[in-house]
C-alpha cells in the first residue's frame, strides 16, 4: 500500500510568512538557531573538538543551509512598507 508523499513544513518557517507575525516568527527562528550554532564557538580551539568529524559538519552544513534557505524566502516576500 503506497502511503501519499508529503513534504514536511521547514522548522524554521511556521505559520503564514506574509503576515508580520508569520514573518517575525521565522526571523526569530532563525536568530535562536544562529545563536545555538554560536554557542559551540565559546571555548577555546584546543580544548574543544568541534565540527570534527564528518557526520557533524554536514550536520553544520545543512543547519546554515536551512537558515540561508529561509533568510531567501523571506527576503522574495513582498511586504509592504511600514510608513
Amino acid at each position: 500500500m503506497n502511503a501519499p508523499r508529503t513534504t514536511p513544513p521547514h522548522p524554521l518557517m511556521l505559520g503564514d510568512l506574509n503576515s508580520p507575525s508569520g514573518y517575525g516568527t521565522a526571523l526569530d527562528h532563525c536568530v535562536d538557531t544562529l545563536y545555538l550554532l554560536a554557542d559551540l564557538f565559546t571555548g577555546p580551539a584546543d580544548k574543544q573538538s568541534i565540527l570534527d568529524n564528518d557526520r557533524a559538519r554536514n550536520g553544520m552544513f545543512l543547519q546554515l543551509m536551512g537558515i540561508a534557505d529561509v533568510l531567501k524566502v523571506l527576503s522574495a516576500i513582498d511586504r509592504p512598507k511600514n510608513d
